[in-house]
């Protein structure tokens, strides 16, 4: 039996721990999931315990198994939730969707293939020299000895703003929005740093509370709001059409200049941008491949915070609800960047520089909390075992600064340009190689792909089978318990 580690049990390290017990092999497989936070399935994005946080996807398009497609809708109605499969439900309950199914699979008997589940943090990583085989540290000294290693350690948590540590350590500071929101005066002032889905999320559930906020800031360098989805999906299908015109290899420039015409033609025959924008998703990791660094930089740099707020969209319910706050009065957007930031026992003072005249403002605030969504750059991730990998060179950041490199299967590269054997990656820093791997549908796809790949062509390495006698003692009195 060969051992595959999965570093992280959010939604990817859940899904492809189910795939690769869903799948018959050759080889008889022992899948030991690794996940700090003790709850296995939620992770970062599904783990809120808030009825407001709704999911941006409709309930039939998040079954974590792509052969039943209505596996999701069918547990929700299970549990009395009446929910179609056009529903957009709170996060909370697909959490609980990925911890049920997670359980289902720890429970099933099977001839080939066992789930053990590790609650801890993955410190280290090493080979073991003799059999090749990874040897994985875990905080508390626990070791565990597999053939394949693959890092599912999902969404990084925001980004720490230099102008903002002053008060980082201050109780007017929330330094992330995903965990139990404080409470606050029904005449608090608000600062929100973001003004996309997590702030959106963040100002919705602030608002719902008997004793929310009189006044809510929303602040981001352009003051961009995340689109609505539409109510409903008419029959246009002009916009892949469209994407003819562009060659095999196109360039920034040109691929801009094509959706800006495509938007202009759906709009001329009764479509809208939404179109444009679905049918550009099936060509996305193709033309992004195509592009030079230097494209992928700029595209980056300037285009990014418009494609997000239009690929990205908000229930419209959420939507409507922003701008009803808008429309108030209680909720303002700010197109500003912040330039420095001081506290006193009773409030923050942030100095803000708005982008429409460069007019530098002093603003109050009660507390800030930073919705500036989850850090795509792996050089900042605070997990020691992702700062050890880069350090050693046996994980590469994409030179955009999002992302890792990895070749076709995921498999991390090195910084000699070779990839590193057994040792994969699986989430949303595929981005790199891909762009589009941040949704359920595509990191669906990629843990579908890995399992198969693991089950019919990745020759087993017998990491218990010829180890030394040391090691192998080490092994089966409890490294794995």
């Amino acid at each position: 039996m060969r051992t595959i580690a999965i570093v992280g049990a959010g939604f990817s390290g859940t899904a492809l721990a189910l795939d690769l017990l869903r799948i018959a092999g050759p080889s008889k497989i022992s899948v030991v999931l690794i996940e700090r936070s003790g709850r296995f399935g939620p992770g970062l994005a599904y783990g809120c315990s808030s009825n407001t946080a709704l999911l941006n996807v409709p309930a039939g398009q998040m079954s974590v198994d792509e052969q039943q497609p209505e596996d999701f809708v069918r547990f929700l109605h299970s549990g009395g939730w009446p929910a179609d499969r056009s529903a957009f439900v709170p996060r909370r309950l697909y959490g609980q969707y990925l911890e049920t199914r997670l359980n289902e699979a720890a429970r099933a008997d099977s001839s080939d293939a066992r789930l053990q589940r590790i609650i801890g943090t993955a410190t280290s990583l090493s080979r073991v020299d003799v059999v090749q085989a990874w040897r994985v540290g875990i905080d508390d000294g626990r070791m565990i000895l597999a053939d394949l290693v693959v890092l599912a350690t999902g969404h990084s948590r925001p980004r720490n703003l230099e102008a903002l540590l002053p008060l980082a350590t201050t109780r007017h500071y929330v330094a992330e929005p995903w965990s139990t929101l404080p409470s606050s005066r029904p005449d608090a002032r608000i600062l929100i740093v973001g003004t996309g889905l997590t702030m959106a999320d963040t100002v919705c559930e602030l608002t719902a509370r008997p004793s929310g906020p009189r006044e809510i800031i929303a602040v981001s360098r352009r003051g961009l709001l995340s689109q609505r989805r539409r109510e409903a999906v008419p029959g246009f299908q002009q916009a892949p059409r469209m994407l003819t015109a562009l060659g095999p290899a196109p360039g920034l420039r040109q691929v801009v200049a094509t959706v800006r015409a495509a938007v202009r033609d759906a709009e001329s025959s009764g479509g809208s941008w939404h179109d444009v924008v679905a049918g550009l998703r099936p060509h996305t990791s193709h033309l992004w491949a195509a592009f030079s660094e230097a494209d992928r930089r700029r595209f980056v740099r300037h285009v990014l915070p418009f494609w997000d707020v239009h690929r990205h969209q908000l229930p419209s319910s959420v939507g409507n609800r922003v701008h009803e706050l808008i429309d108030s009065g209680r909720l303002k957007i700010l197109a500003a960047r912040i330039l420095s930031c001081s506290t006193s026992a009773k409030a923050a003072v942030v100095d803000l520089r708005q982008r429409k005249g460069g007019r530098v403002e002093s603003m109050v605030f009660d507390q800030v909390i930073n919705c500036s969504g989850p850090d795509g750059d792996p050089r900042r991730s605070q997990l020691a075992l992702i700062r050890s990998l880069m350090a050693d060179g046996a994980m590469v950041p994409a030179p955009t600064g999002l992302g890792v490199l990895v070749d076709r299967f995921g498999q991390l590269k090195s910084r000699d340009g070779k990839t590193v054997p057994g040792l994969y990656y699986l989430g949303p820093w595929l981005r790199a190689r891909d762009w589009e791997a941040t949704a359920v549908c595509e990191l669906r796809r990629e843990a579908s792909l890995l399992a198969r790949h693991f089950r019919r062509e990745v020759v087993p390495s017998a990491a218990a089978g010829d180890m030394p006698a040391r090691e192998l003692e080490a092994f089966t009195s409890g490294a794995i318990r």
